[in-house]
């Protein structure tokens, strides 16, 4: 059984780079939920319009206002047509803002600059644009999809002898779209992100 997880893709030369939060790890969540603990209205940019910067941006707009940016004309682009329209409605019912086609270009002090030019005002800016599955899928097949993804079919079988699973695999979903499994630390249930001694999501 490969389940090896993945890692998030982190931006190279991007100015400010180093205010970006994250959500990849238990430890990057929890320094942004002290960062915005009691700052109810907070202003969030949101980088990447995938499974985990949906994820993140639902989270966020229970306490604030929150910018999906993302390069891609459409959200959740990897995840197929299939389930857009909901995802769209459930963006507009939180009142969570889009903006298509662009992306975090700088991060600085309480702003962002878009790569059209565009300052936003942003309280925390959630670098979510992108993971990679773990180096250790090379090993099971040199058939690895973009993420690299180990393909496998519905039972979760890489070779006759290996199964795979989470982060690390591209599973079947339709003609259109693979499963994506990621792993991140938002509990949608709770008031914001995990404190100590809680356990995250998977």
């Amino acid at each position: 059984m490969l389940a090896a997880g993945s890692a998030l893709v982190r931006p190279r030369g991007l100015p400010g780079a180093e205010r970006l939060f994250d959500i990849d790890t238990l430890d990057g969540a929890r320094r942004l939920t002290g960062h915005l603990r009691g700052r109810d209205g907070y202003a969030a940019v949101v980088a990447g319009a995938g499974f985990v910067g949906l994820e993140a941006a639902t989270a966020l707009a229970a306490r604030g206002r929150v910018l999906l940016v993302d390069r891609s004309p459409v959200v959740g682009d990897g995840l197929g047509p299939g389930p857009r329209p909901v995802i769209e409605a459930a963006l507009d019912d939180l009142g969570i803002e889009r903006r298509l086609g662009t992306t975090v270009a700088e991060v600085g002090d309480g702003h962002a600059v878009l790569s059209d030019g565009t300052v936003v005002e942003a309280d925390a800016v959630v670098w979510s644009a992108g993971l990679r599955a773990s180096d250790l899928t090379r090993q099971i097949s040199g058939d690895l999809d973009p993420l690299g993804r180990v393909p496998v079919d519905r039972r979760l079988r890489a070779l006759p002898e290996v199964f795979a699973a989470g982060d690390t695999v591209a599973a079947p979903f339709d003609d259109a779209a693979a499963i994506l499994a990621a792993a991140d630390h938002v509990r949608l249930d709770l008031p914001f992100f995990p404190e100590e001694g809680t356990v995250p999501a998977a």
